[in-house]
């Protein structure tokens, strides 16, 4: 008996990728990307926020990486690119950041604020104390003048 067998491989082309952000509770934010469909996928997950970016790569069908709070600008530039011999897809994203950056930004400039309002509230004191000062010594010393008797010579004729 002759047997005959033959086997068909194919290779299938990435999906779109599929990009997730989740907030952590320090603002801090757990960002990941995958493909559900594809041949031996490599996946490379790019994350741009403020200065910072952050460049990772997999040969699995999911890539996550968790970034730092940001802050200026409040937005995370998140790029995804999935590709295999076959076809490449990508998926670009702006995300805003975790509300735990915003507090922590608003906060920041909350407490400039009232620092330099501190600071100037203590000069405009400072200045006013100064001017009072000066203003009691020019007072003291027209009283001193004018209490002070000049004697007066009278011609009597003699």
């Amino acid at each position: 008996m002759l047997q005959i067998s033959s086997s068909l491989c194919l290779s299938v082309p990435v999906s779109d990728p599929v990009l997730d952000v989740k907030c952590v509770q320090n603002g801090s934010a757990e960002i990941s990307c995958g493909v559900e469909d594809g041949t031996d996928p490599s996946i490379y997950l790019t994350v741009r926020g403020g200065l910072e970016v952050y460049n990772v790569t997999s040969s699995e069908r999911t890539v996550s990486v968790t970034v730092p709070p940001v802050s200026p600008p409040d937005f995370w530039n998140i790029r995804c690119l999935a590709k295999n011999h076959i076809s490449e897809r990508s998926t670009n994203q702006t995300h805003d950041a975790c509300t735990g950056t915003r507090w922590g930004h608003f906060l920041s400039s909350g407490a400039v604020f009232i620092l330099y309002t501190g600071l100037l509230i203590f000069m405009v004191n400072d200045l006013r104390k100064m001017k009072n000062e000066k203003n009691r010594r020019e007072r003291g010393t027209m009283r001193r003048d004018h209490m002070e008797m000049e004697p007066t010579y009278y011609d009597d004729g003699y």
